[in-house]
């Protein structure tokens, strides 16, 4: 009896030495593959620009773990204007992979974590609000409570807005 459960325990420890070495190896390429593949952050932005509907800039990116999730870590991220002046800007956004998804699809993150987001607002005079940067009539078949409302977690830390009131005349 003790030689079977020190056999199952023997083959825990391996599964999770497996489990942890493929993780790290898997961080370790995407890492070398950014790194040596320039061509794949200009596709991630080209990606980005087509579903917000303005160009982005995306500074260092990695792929880090929780626990069993692979989470996608992109820092100094902006949308630009046409003159590439920034609309908004976004310190961290913590992408969160779930294995699942990744394995039968959507490839699509469903745990979004942003950090440090400056942007600016404005009412225009029939009270309605307009965010710089996102553009509601994009989809019109969705809204952008639609948008956000397929990820089963969205987390939001120190964001700033800058707000004007064409109500209130210039101040």
């Amino acid at each position: 009896m003790k030689r079977s459960r020190k056999r199952w325990w023997t083959r825990l420890i391996t599964l999770l030495a497996v489990l942890t070495v493929a993780a790290a190896s898997i961080s370790a390429g995407f890492t070398l593959l950014i790194d040596s593949v320039p061509s794949y952050r200009h596709d991630l932005e080209n990606a980005v620009a087509k579903a917000v509907g303005h160009p982005a800039r995306i500074g260092p990116m990695a792929l880090t773990w929780s626990g069993l999730r692979p989470t996608l870590d992109l820092r100094e991220v902006a949308l630009l204007d046409a003159q590439n002046a920034s609309l908004l800007d976004v310190r961290r956004i913590r992408l969160g992979l779930s294995p699942t998804r990744l394995i039968t699809g959507p490839r699509t993150p469903d745990r979004v974590e942003i950090d440090g987001v400056q942007l600016s607002a404005r009412i225009d005079l029939d009270g309605q609000i307009h965010l710089d940067g996102i553009d509601p009539a994009r989809n019109s078949d969705r809204s952008l409570a639609d948008d956000l409302a397929r990820f089963a977690q969205l987390r939001l830390h120190d964001v700033r807005v800058a707000l004007s009131d064409a109500r209130l005349g210039d101040q």
